[in-house]
Parts: C-alpha cells; structure tokens; sequence
C-alpha cells in the first residue's frame, strides 16, 4: 500500500500497479494543490473558485503509459463526497486521473 497526495507523471514514463499494490490517496487536503479551474468551464464545477488537483496529473505529455498486473488505484472518493455534501470544501473535488494537452 502506497498512501500519496496528488503527483504529477513526466513523458516517457510507465506507472505500473503490480499485483496487490494499492495506490491510495490521501485524506488530508493539503495533499492536493489547488489549481486554476478548467478553461472550459471558467470557474470550478463544484464552487466557485479553482479545483483540487487530481490524484494524477499531467499536462503536456508524450508517451504515458499507466498499467499493472491487477494492481489498484483507490482515490478514497466516499471521504471527498462527504466533505461536498457537509458543505466543507472551498474548492471542486479532484479527478482521479487527469492527463491534460497530451498525446
């Protein structure tokens, strides 16, 4: 088991989950920074200001390759919905994986 806030994957890179690895993401806020929100949107989807950080990030990538043998990548998403519905986020939930202006 493998506890991590949001990171972000660089080009000519393989993420491989081997067997029985668990990727699990943090519960703590201050693992996710907040970022811009979406262009497309102009303002964040689930307040009015920016967003969390995916759990994975990337942005301008070239040859990215996420895989494993039946490993498992639990954004531990129950505790964001919670945080959304008790009205106690300033910012939108974090995507689990968000890979932006690549190819």
């Amino acid at each position: 088991r493998w506890l991590t806030g949001s990171f972000s994957l660089i080009s000519h890179f393989t993420l491989f989950l081997h067997r029985d690895a668990v990727l699990l993401a943090s519960q703590n806020v201050k693992d996710y920074p907040v970022l811009a929100p979406l262009p497309s949107y102009g303002k964040g989807r689930d307040a009015p200001a920016g967003r969390y950080a995916s759990l994975i990030f990337g942005t301008n990538l070239t040859d990215v390759v996420i895989t494993g043998n039946n490993g498992t990548m639990d954004g531990q998403g129950e505790w964001w919905w919670e945080k959304y519905k008790a009205k106690e986020l300033t910012e939108t939930r974090p995507y689990m994986i968000e890979l932006m202006y690549s190819d």
